[in-house]
């Protein structure tokens, strides 16, 4: 099911995003409990602590599938039918599952500005988790998708007693938002979130 949405009008520039833009999206929404079924299969130890410790309080952990247009092939592997879902995405750059601890706070902050838009597919939301975009706040509900800016400044919030988890993507989309491409080391982020032995393949 694809939710209600605070979205801006079609073809508008966000911070939310009107999901008709994007034909790929029901397929990536009928299939959510398939994702949910397979997160449930991960052990807490497989997340790894988002690294830049300095935007948030304590709590968020990620379990990385693409990360800047690199394919994390072993993690791929242990979510197979989430991994050729997120395949389907045109211009797909990073996806991971994301979780966010009880009581956790995700400080204002904003991404590369890249062409790049955020969805988010909500997996384990108990009431209470919030996310702010600029001036609008939008909650989380399983099974109900939404797509952001994620260039825009953003935070969030778990305030329930219970983690927060939902599968993030990010993908591009020159023709919505302005592109302000910068040179990446991308070797060098993906070792940071992951390690040294990271087993990884470029996206062609």
């Amino acid at each position: 099911m694809i939710g209600p949405l605070r979205a801006a009008e079609p073809g508008t520039s966000g911070p939310f995003y009107d999901l008709s833009l994007f034909p790929w999206l029901p397929r990536i929404a009928e299939s959510w409990t398939v994702i949910r079924d397979e997160l449930a299969r991960l052990q807490d130890g497989a997340f790894s602590a988002w690294p830049e410790r300095h935007i948030y309080d304590k709590g968020w952990n990620v379990f990385g599938l693409y990360v800047f247009s690199v394919r994390l092939d072993r993690h791929c592997e242990m979510v197979p039918r989430t991994a050729e879902l997120v395949e389907t995405i045109p211009g797909l750059a990073t996806a991971a599952f994301s979780r966010l601890a009880p009581r956790a706070h995700i400080k204002p902050h904003a991404g590369f500005a890249e062409g790049l838009l955020r969805l988010h597919v909500p997996l384990i939301c108990p009431p209470g988790c919030l996310l702010r975009v600029e001036d609008q706040v939008q909650d989380w509900r399983e099974g109900e998708c939404f797509v952001f800016d994620d260039a825009r400044v953003h935070e969030a919030w778990n305030g329930s007693s219970r983690p927060r988890t939902v599968l993030i993507v990010d993908f591009r989309a020159d023709d919505l938002v302005r592109a302000n491409h910068k040179p990446r080391r991308v070797e060098k982020a993906v070792r940071r979130l992951l390690g040294m032995r990271a087993d990884y393949t470029y996206l062609t």
